[in-house]
Order: C-alpha cells, then structure tokens, then sequence
C-alpha cells in the first residue's frame, strides 16, 4: 500500500470520521425518537408493537448508548453488536416484506437489503476496532521496551 494511503487510513481522524458517518443514522434515529416522543409512539404502535412506549424507550437507550460506544475502540464491538441486533430486530418486526404485496413489500424489501448493508458496515468497524486495538497494544509494549 502506498505510504500517504496508510497516513490517511491509519490516522486518528480518520477513524473518528468512519465512526461519526456509520453512527450519523443511529444517533438521529434515536434523538428524534427522544424529541418526538409521541410521534416516535405512534409509529412503534402503527407497527403492532406494545407497550409502544416502552419498545421506544429500549430503541431510543440502545441507538444512542450503541452510537456512543463506536467512538471508543475498547468497546466497539459491544456498541457495533447492539445496533446490528436493533437492526436485525428492526427487519424481523416492522420491515417483514414476506408479509406484505405489491409497492409495501418491495419497499420493505429494499429498506432490509439497506440494513443489511448497515449489518456489514458495523460488522467492518467492530472488526477494524479490535484491529486498531491490537496495534496501539503492540505499540504501548515496544514504547515500555
């Protein structure tokens, strides 16, 4: 690999920009179940769920505390987990294309193959967080050599 190409990759920002954008739809999806609370409501009853409120409670707790934990490369793994679980969830509750017909299905559809995508994303980061662990281990032994 070329040598500023693993500057870029290895440098701190970067891997402060990969958390904030994999984060940036978890993070909204969770405030705004926060700051729309009766909206945010609705929308878990509309989809059949009960106690509506206590469902977005949980979702809201595990979007942000999930997002949170992205930001620290110690525990990535358990933030990059809680939310691919959220979006498995998600898929098997609200977005169940194999219940559905016509534009309903192909929408659901398309918004399970997006999380799914989500689900990989996540899985890169958590294995990219173990990764940068690693190094910075190796790193703090041959500095106390």
């Amino acid at each position: 690999m070329q040598r500023w190409v693993e500057r870029v990759v290895e440098h701190p920002v970067t891997w402060w920009l990969a958390c904030a954008a994999m984060a940036l739809m978890f993070v909204v999806s969770g405030l705004a179940k926060v700051l729309v609370w009766d909206i945010s409501v609705a929308e878990v009853a509309a989809a059949g769920l009960q106690p509506a409120a206590l469902y977005t409670l949980a979702s809201a707790v595990v979007l942000l505390v999930g997002s949170a934990l992205l930001f620290t490369v110690r525990w990535v793994w358990l933030g990059a987990g809680a939310l691919a679980v959220f979006l498995v969830l998600t898929i098997l509750l609200v977005h169940r294309f194999w219940a559905l017909e016509g534009a309903a299905a192909q929408t659901a559809l398309l918004m399970t193959l997006e999380h799914l995508s989500v689900i990989g994303g996540l899985m890169a980061l958590a294995v990219a967080g173990q990764l940068r662990q690693r190094g910075s281990v190796r790193r703090d032994a041959e500095v106390q050599r």
